[in-house]
């Protein structure tokens, strides 16, 4: 956490046009979160990131103009649109009431929205995530992202091939410029179904970020296992759900055909960029200046110690071409490394 604060002061302080974070739960639901889960750990979690910028002596309104948020839309497109009004809302609300935002920047939930993830790991008919992207794609838009793209059709498995990606991108373009969708803002409001949901979907997301403040905080919660637990529950019982077909999954588990393998071109590596890599490495270490390296490597130890903001000596370091291996082993000896909080 230190670190990712340390980025957000040093760019708001240097850089403030820079972009210094983007919190994400597409990584909650693509591990088997629900909409609401992701959505209020996204929320908690940007409350723990701003608690502690504040704790920096930064003000409100000189670095949340420049945070924003990436999720991950699957094909609901009503549940999915909802969300995202009601997140918007919950973040303007939050920033005005809570923290006393005063910038209308502030409140602006700026978001890049990707639609596909695990909804995109059917082997069986790999063609029909084209389908669930492009419905992704309308709630992306529908929704209000400001940056949307959608995964490659063999993402849920393995990287994507460029035939792959270009399909993505070629969803999105004909939804931008053959349609009339994008021209209207938030064209869902007034509906009596679309404004009870996302009332409805602001009220669960509300009582979990409001259970996971009683924790502590979002980082408090993760510690307790909270999040761990959420997450593997929610993601057993939507397997157990596919499994018994009572969530559709179309040509997996509804109108299953007996047909023989589709065959997708599968990702290959390229032998020569990796041997290129590692040569222009060795190539590097052996050119560089050693005595600078070590200065670098020092200083950053001592920062280390004196809980120091390292983004000056992260650049000093890459100026001297130190690797990003060798700054992390400096790290290690005082921060350790990450253990996995797992609760079932």
């Amino acid at each position: 956490m230190k670190l990712a604060v340390d980025a957000i002061e040093y760019c708001t302080k240097n850089m403030p046009r820079f972009n210094h974070v983007s919190l994400s739960s597409s990584h909650f639901r693509d591990a088997g979160a629900s909409p609401i889960t992701a959505a209020s750990f996204l929320i908690a979690d940007a409350k723990e990131y701003i608690r502690w910028i504040l704790d920096r002596g930064l003000k409100i309104d000189e670095f949340a103009p420049r945070m924003s948020f990436l999720l991950q839309l699957y094909t609901d497109i009503f549940e999915e649109v909802a969300r995202l009004r009601a997140l918007r809302r919950l973040w303007a609300r939050l920033l005005r009431e809570h923290f006393g935002a005063k910038d209308p920047r502030s409140y602006m939930f700026r978001t890049a929205l990707c639609a596909g993830g695990i909804s995109f790991s059917s082997k069986r008919e790999p063609y029909l995530n084209l389908v669930r992207g492009a419905l992704g794609l309308l709630a992306c838009v529908l929704g209000g992202g400001q940056t949307i793209w959608m995964s490659g059709i063999d993402e849920g498995y393995e990287i994507p091939t460029p035939e792959a990606l270009k399909l993505s991108v070629r969803a999105a373009q004909i939804i931008a410029e053959e349609t009339s969708i994008p021209d209207v803002v938030d064209p869902l409001a007034g509906s009596y179904y679309m404004e009870w949901l996302t009332d409805e979907m602001e009220r669960r997301i509300k009582e979990k970020i409001v259970k996971i403040d009683e924790m502590g905080g979002a980082l408090a919660a993760i510690k307790r296992g909270y999040y761990s637990k959420e997450i593997t529950k929610e993601a057993f019982e939507w397997h157990r759900k596919i499994q018994s077909g009572e969530t559709a999954w179309i040509g997996e588990n509804r109108y299953v055909e007996e047909v023989e393998k589709t065959e997708i071109k599968i990702y290959e590596p390229s032998s020569k960029r990796r041997r290129k890599a590692l040569e222009s490495l060795t190539k590097t270490k052996r050119s560089r200046n050693n005595v600078r390296v070590k200065e670098a490597l020092t200083a950053l130890e001592k920062a280390v110690e004196s809980y120091e903001n390292l983004m000056p000596y992260f650049i000093e370091a890459v100026k001297a071409y130190v690797t990003v291996s060798e700054i992390s082993d400096v790290l290690k000896k005082t921060y350790g490394e990450f253990e996995q909080i797992t609760a079932i």
